[in-house]
């Protein structure tokens, strides 16, 4: 039927409008999302105590290994707990110091930096597990922590410009309920009232604060504000398991977060444990332990997004810390398999499909399991996470660590004895080069 005949009478017009304007709305609902599911890798790197690095020396692994990100916690573990007020100014604005004599270097070879928050103020109250920080038994040092971000934007908020800064709220954030006097905020009310006073920080709030004499050569034509610069956030201890527990947060540009130990007592051999003591864990567990809780993640937020209660679908996800020592019977195989599940290198697989495009399979026999697996998914409520798994993409994520201890540092390999040695290019070591390869 062509449109000239359609428009010859009145309701056959209106007709088509509705029909035209239904069909995108249609459409629009279809299409739209597909077009930002994958978000493949781009960001990878190493978590580093960069207080114990040469410049030198980082210069020669930048080249060498092709890494661009680096993940750098901000703080004093041995000198954080019960260090409040004016002491722990002084502890942070030392740390700071310490930072900017090293942002050149960084700014240089366009690296992309995490600021990751490893010192609340007061520290741990316990570090007993489950652990527990001391501003979640106190609104005061909530207070100071809401105001050490501010500090943090106003310092740097002249070298955000170009993109390559993110704010890290909290490594672990760690919350024992049991320890927690009533009436005190949470870490959801906490990290939103930060969100919020991150984004309203100007000329007058900075006014006080001392800013780093660190400048871009060059700033971008749209450059970026602490109105929109990435923000990461992450639920209780860095668990992937309570992701869903994260409050709505309309705010656009929000990295969620986690970190990878979904093998603990493994990933750590030799950490008080005997070493090559226990059996690699398979790719498959790793990914049977993972991408359930992540997709029930991505579903939660799908229906935030479609209520107006997301800022965007799908979230944007990255994995803040992945380590395994190298005490770990089949470490390298084991870092590989992580790396390829959080890379979703199973989606390269050639029998790879995904539940809403299963009409678009030629093969019949996929076609008719892709169809029976989406229709058992969509009436089993156990299985529904299977609709959103497809959808599960990182966008980043950063190795712990290079340059600190020695059971992590992949350029260091273990004896049958648990003696660690350095080696300079452990088997993990050229897993990890594999991957920073895919750095464009």
């Amino acid at each position: 039927m062509k449109l000239r005949h359609l428009k010859s009478n009145n309701a056959n017009g209106v007709f088509l409008m509705k029909l035209l304007s239904s069909f995108t709305f249609f459409c629009g609902l279809l299409l739209a999302p597909i077009g930002t599911l994958i978000a493949d890798t781009q960001d990878r790197g190493f978590q580093i105590a960069f207080g114990a690095v040469y410049d030198s020396q980082l210069q020669t692994d930048i080249n060498n290994d092709q890494f661009n990100t680096l993940r750098i916690q901000i703080g004093n573990d041995g000198e954080m707990d019960g260090t409040t007020g004016d002491d722990y100014v002084a502890l942070m604005e030392a740390v700071f110091d310490d930072l900017d004599e090293k942002l050149p270097l960084y700014l240089q070879n366009d690296l992309k930096i995490v600021l990751a928050l490893y010192s609340p103020p007061g520290g741990f109250e316990s570090r007993t597990a489950p652990s527990h920080y001391a501003m979640f038994s106190s609104a005061a040092l909530q207070d100071e922590y809401v105001d050490m971000w501010v500090r943090i934007a106003c310092r740097y908020r002249n070298v955000v410009q170009n993109g390559n800064f993110v704010f890290d709220l909290l490594n672990e954030p760690a919350l024992n309920k049991s320890r927690a006097p009533e009436g005190v905020p949470d870490w959801n009310d906490l990290l939103l009232e930060t969100i919020s006073a991150i984004r309203a920080v100007d000329e007058e709030s900075c006014a006080e604060y001392p800013e780093t004499s660190v400048t871009l050569s060059e700033v971008d034509e749209d450059p970026v504000t602490l109105e929109t610069v990435d923000i990461m956030v992450k639920s209780l201890y860095g668990d992937y398991n309570k992701l869903r527990a994260l409050p709505i947060i309309t705010d656009t540009n929000i990295i969620y977060s986690y970190h990878f130990y979904p093998n603990p007592s493994y990933q750590a051999a030799g950490f008080g444990t005997d070493p090559f003591s226990e059996s690699r864990p398979s790719a498959k567990s790793i990914k049977n332990k993972l991408l359930k809780p992540l997709a029930l993640f991505f579903k939660q937020q799908k229906v935030r997004y479609k209520n107006g209660k997301a800022g965007n679908y799908p979230p944007r996800l990255n994995v803040g810390e992945t380590a395994v020592s190298s005490c770990a019977s089949g470490s390298s195989q084991y870092l590989d398999d992580v790396l390829a599940f959080i890379e979703r290198d199973d989606k390269e697989a050639e029998n790879f499909y995904r539940l809403d495009e299963c009409k678009t399979l030629t093969n019949r026999k996929q076609k008719k399991k892709c169809r029976r697996k989406k229709k058992k998914a969509k009436k089993n409520k156990r299985q529904r996470w299977l609709l959103t798994a497809d959808d599960v993409e990182h966008e980043s994520w950063t190795f712990h660590g290079i340059y600190e201890a020695k059971i992590w540092d992949p350029r260091y390999s273990c004896t049958e004895d648990g003696e660690f040695y350095l080696t300079g290019n452990s088997e993990r070591y050229d897993v990890l080069r594999k991957y920073f390869s895919r750095n464009e």
